[in-house]
């Protein structure tokens, strides 16, 4: 006898944790639904980048009680743009007028911090109905599309009525639905880190109306390489993203054709695909520290479907794209 899913609330299953897997979950659970997050890491160690939450992520946020301004979210206020040499190419600010079009605010926002919000928030038990199930350390064997089981490599299963596979680039359900379609890189790749503003404003060096404007997403460019840089951690730390072509990134002594989100990266090698532009960029550059970060750059084929059944893919999974 069917069971009408109309008259009870449904249990969802999704498979990854990121920031896709956990704003799924935090959503359903504000519509009043059970939902078990399978994760394959421990969270031992949570590294990342900053990122943007246009107005309207900034608007599903809030409508799930996250606010990017409580994480140390920024404000984004102005557009800065430089060629290679350090010539500004163009300014845009984003006054009260840009923003009366908006429905809510834009802003810069560290990936650690919103992603231990929504873990908090979707496991909180203060918040209306059940708190999400997080389980770390699964690996997933086997996926039941059609009955939206899991079942993992210590033969525990889960079941449901909705499974989502949030499993990011390399995603096992993405597998499961559409076969061997897989992502390729694309032969850029970025070198990223996190620096404090002080330690940037200490260095002669530094294009200091860049860096002191709050809010200023600033980018240094030329045809085929750039250095994006903008703010978050309320405005005091600046995340730095240099994008050239992976060969000239590439460390021999490290080969890799799948350079993972948290692969060291190599600062002499970098300083060298950038040896022609101006000082400001090579300072930011020496000041990257031990936070200093590669990452491969991938494209896919537009799948045929995201579902399958009671299953679905979302995030990554779905539809990795590159950065602007």
């Amino acid at each position: 006898m069917a069971v009408d899913i109309e008259q009870r609330p449904l249990k969802v299953t999704i498979i990854g944790a990121g920031i896709a897997g956990l704003t799924a979950a935090l959503a359903l659970r504000k519509q009043g639904h059970e939902v078990t997050v399978i994760e394959r890491s421990r969270f031992a160690v949570e590294t990342g980048a900053a990122m943007h939450m246009a107005p309207n992520a900034t608007a599903l946020l809030e409508w799930m009680d996250v606010r990017p301004s409580e994480v140390g979210g920024t404000l984004l206020r102005q557009m800065r743009r430089f060629d290679a040499n350090g010539n500004l190419l163009h300014t845009k600010e984003f006054g009260p007028e840009d923003r009366s079009h908006w429905q809510t605010e834009w802003y810069l926002v560290h990936r650690v911090d919103l992603h231990n919000k929504l873990k908090s928030e979707a496991t909180s038990t203060t918040r209306d109905g059940v708190p999400v199930q997080l389980h770390l350390a699964c690996k997933v064997t086997d996926i039941d599309l059609h009955n939206a089981t899991v079942t993992l490599e210590d033969g525990r299963t889960f079941n449901g009525d909705l499974l989502l596979g949030a499993d990011g680039l390399h995603s096992f359900t993405r597998k499961q639905i559409v076969g061997e379609i897989q992502p390729y890189a694309v032969g850029k790749s970025c070198m990223r880190w996190l620096v404090s503003k002080e330690t940037l404003l200490a260095d002669p060096r530094t294009d200091r109306a860049s860096i002191e404007t709050p809010g200023a997403f600033v980018e240094w460019s030329a045809p085929d390489r750039r250095l994006v840089a903008y703010p978050c951690g309320d405005d005091k730390i600046m995340n730095m993203c240099a994008f050239a072509p992976s060969s000239e990134f590439q460390d021999p002594e490290n080969v890799s054709i799948d350079v993972e989100y948290n692969t060291s990266g190599n600062m002499n090698l970098m300083l060298r695909a950038f040896k022609n532009f101006c000082p400001a960029v090579q300072a930011a550059m020496e000041n990257s520290g031990d936070s200093l970060k590669i990452w491969d750059m991938y494209d896919m084929k537009t799948l045929p479907k995201w579902c399958e059944g009671s299953s679905a893919i979302i995030g990554d999974a779905a539809h990795p794209f590159q950065p602007l």
